[in-house]
C-alpha cells in the first residue's frame, strides 16, 4: 500500500512542476498575427486548387527500358497563368524509391527498372517566387 501511494504522490508532484513550468515559459502566443496568417493560407489553398487543374491527359507507357510520362499542361485560366514545370517526379508511397523523370519531347521519361503499382506523379510548377507541388496518383502497370 505504501508503494501505491508513494508512486500516487511522486506523479502529482511531477505533473505540478510541469504545469507550473509550462504557465511561466509560455507567452500565450501561437502565431503573431493569426488573421493574416489565416488570409495567407487561404490564398495559397486556393492557388493549389487552382494549378491542380491546369494539369490534364496524363498517361504513362512503360517500354522495355523505363517510363515514359506525357501530360498537357495548361496554366492559362489559373492564377499563376505565366507557370512553367521545374520538374517531375514519381514517388512511391510507403518506399523511399523517387524517381527523377528528365524531359524528353512531349514529356518525361525515366530510363531504368520500375516495378508495377501504384505511384505518385508531383509535378513541382513555379510562377516567380512561388513554388506548388501538385500530386497525382498514377498506376504503372
Amino acid at each position: 500500500m505504501k508503494p501505491m501511494i508513494t508512486l500516487i504522490a511522486l506523479g502529482i508532484t511531477i505533473l505540478g512542476t510541469t504545469f507550473i513550468i509550462a504557465q511561466y515559459n509560455f507567452d500565450g502566443v501561437v502565431e503573431e498575427k493569426t488573421y493574416e496568417a489565416a488570409l495567407k493560407y487561404d490564398e495559397t489553398a486556393a492557388n493549389i486548387n487552382s494549378m491542380d487543374k491546369a494539369i490534364k491527359n496524363i498517361k504513362a507507357e512503360k517500354y522495355n527500358n523505363g517510363i515514359y510520362v506525357s501530360f498537357a499542361f495548361d496554366p492559362s485560366d489559373t492564377v499563376f497563368y505565366n507557370a512553367k514545370v521545374q520538374d517531375v517526379r514519381l514517388v512511391r508511397p510507403g518506399s523511399r524509391n523517387d524517381y527523377h523523370l528528365e524531359k524528353y519531347e512531349n514529356g518525361y521519361r525515366f530510363s531504368g527498372e520500375i516495378t508495377s503499382g501504384w505511384y505518385n506523379l508531383q509535378i513541382i510548377c513555379s510562377s516567380g517566387q512561388t513554388n506548388i507541388t501538385i500530386t497525382r496518383s498514377l498506376y504503372i502497370g
